[in-house]
């Protein structure tokens, strides 16, 4: 049996820094550390409090996602 599903939603916010250090203020560790990824994009996860993994993350100039091809 095969089982469908997803990995993780991520939520896009304008300021990362501050998003997290909101969300450590109401209680919530960070599953990672605050890091830029190789794709040059901001990104943090947690979990929500029923186990599912979510990511935050915030586009820079030099995003990936952002490049014309």
């Amino acid at each position: 049996s095969r089982t469908y599903g997803y990995q993780h939603f991520s939520l896009e916010v304008d300021d990362i820094h501050a998003m997290v250090d909101h969300l450590v203020a109401q209680g919530l560790v960070p599953d990672s550390y605050l890091s830029k990824g190789v794709d040059g994009t901001w990104q943090c996860w947690f979990h929500d409090p029923d186990g599912n993994p979510f990511e935050l993350m915030e586009y820079t100039k030099d995003s990936m996602q952002l490049m014309e091809n």
